[in-house]
């Protein structure tokens, strides 16, 4: 029987909570995710932890059985991590991994947790490519990795820092530039995405996205580092997809951002290895985390 840590704290919020709605927001992970973790839970165990119904979510005789145990667990592995982590090598750097789009905001709350908790402790970073990120991370090349969405690799665990709308560069005198930006008004038009060098994440992301939507078809690469560099320099934005309906223009003060709406959203994710040491260093950096993102949004409003 394999049970992991993270399975536990996604169970107590569950039962917490009574909802898998609202505890998948109280965690900052996708809700598939937690029910994905919930139901491995259930099969370690061989049994059934929730009872789900139209008036919410109950815990069944076994789960009510385990709740008080699995509290008292996770309380006590995170006072014995919390009395070892500060005991680790000083002079030992932690190595970390990033996506170019993680560097603007999401990696400095990152290491702004990491220093609050170890301010010891080195960390050294290095940009790469979403794949090479969680490839770094499996490999134990990297102790951590920020990246975008959940990890190709299901031995990673994952946890979101935050998440941020994508957003349209549209022609400030055309018909996109006012109203909702839906799946039907962007139909039939043609939508520049930023090239893999420029944004290579974001980039499969959005053409994932409008896959779903069924609109795939209208996709293009385009160059126009200019419009990226000067139209997209503002808090909020990840990256852009540009609608562009009467040819080429490369004036900057011709376009105008416009924040999408779900599902274009990026989530800035920190990976690592299963391992329970470091699950409960994570549990440590993800919550400091979490609190300078959300202080850097409301200073954006």
């Amino acid at each position: 029987m394999e049970i992991h840590t993270r399975q536990l704290r996604y169970f107590l919020a569950v039962a917490e909570t009574g909802s898998y709605r609202q505890a998948a927001r109280q965690l900052y992970v996708s809700q598939p995710s937690l029910s994905r973790a919930i139901k491995q839970l259930e099969s370690s165990l061989g049994a059934r932890l929730f009872e789900r119904s139209t008036r919410g979510t109950a815990l069944t005789a076994a789960g009510f059985s385990i709740a008080e145990p699995a509290r008292r667990l996770v309380e006590s592995l995170d006072r014995a991590y919390a009395q070892i982590s500060p005991g680790l090598n000083s002079k030992t750097a932690w190595r970390g991994a990033h996506t170019p789009e993680s560097l603007e905001r999401a990696l400095g709350c990152v290491v702004g947790a990491i220093t609050e908790s170890w301010p010891t402790q080195d960390f050294v970073c290095h940009e790469m490519p979403q794949a090479e990120v969680a490839d770094a991370v499996l490999t134990g090349s990297c102790d951590l990795g920020l990246g975008i969405g959940p990890p190709p690799w299901p031995e990673l665990c994952q946890e979101i820092v935050g998440r941020e709308p994508l957003a349209a560069l549209v022609e400030h005198d055309g018909r996109l530039a006012t109203g909702p930006l839906s799946a039907e008004r962007l139909r039939g038009r043609t939508i520049v995405l930023p090239p893999p060098s420029q944004a290579e994440s974001v980039s499969s992301l959005v053409q994932h996205e409008l896959a779903a939507l069924g609109l795939d078809g209208q996709a293009v690469m385009g160059e126009l580092p200019g419009l990226w560099r000067e139209r997209l320099a503002r808090p909020g934005i990840a990256f852009a997809i540009v609608e562009r309906s009467n040819g080429r223009n490369d004036d900057p003060h011709s376009w105008v951002v416009r924040e999408l709406p779900p599902p274009f959203t990026v989530q800035h994710t920190l990976y690592w290895l299963s391992d329970a040491a470091w699950e409960a260093r994570a549990v440590q950096i993800i919550e400091p985390a979490r609190r300078a993102w959300q202080a850097l949004a409301e200073l954006s409003l």
